[in-house]
């Protein structure tokens, strides 16, 4: 039996394909400037909500002779702009970039991520000292030994 997959480095994975394809991009939040002001988009911002050992027949169980070698770890992109437009373009360099996408993790094989249902529109955060525009996506990424 293997040990059971960590998120983290799923995550740093996620984070570093978005990079890769010249994104701004963070886990959990957006970096804070020294003096604690959040940094100004355009950026894409990384939420994992875990992994969840897989079964073919939806028990979270696992595979047979093997619960723990399959992993699904559920996270959802939020691509943030001053603009309702800019924010739209950084969703779209996100779906590029994460559709199909194999990122690495070290002693594990991936399977290529794919979305988790339709993006959400554009919506107006009026939250923040300035307005913000945001999109979210939703995905799923498997990952085996």
């Amino acid at each position: 039996m293997t040990t059971p997959a960590a998120t983290l480095p799923h995550a740093t994975a996620i984070v570093g394909a978005l990079t890769a394809a010249s994104l701004a991009a963070y886990l959990g939040e957006a970096d804070r400037a020294g003096d604690g002001t959040v940094r100004v988009p355009p950026y894409v911002v990384v939420h994992v909500a875990g992994g969840a050992v897989h079964s073919e027949d939806g028990s979270d169980r696992g595979v047979l002779g093997d619960p723990t070698r399959d992993i699904d770890v559920a996270f959802q992109t939020t691509s943030v702009g001053v603009t309702a437009a800019q924010a739209l373009n950084v969703h779209d360099r996100t779906v590029v970039a994460l559709t199909a996408a194999t990122p690495a993790v070290s002693g594990r094989t991936p399977l290529p991520i794919v979305p988790d249902g339709p993006p959400d529109r554009v919506r107006r955060d009026d939250t923040a000292a300035e307005p913000l525009f945001y999109a979210v996506a939703r995905w799923t990424w498997r990952t085996t030994t």
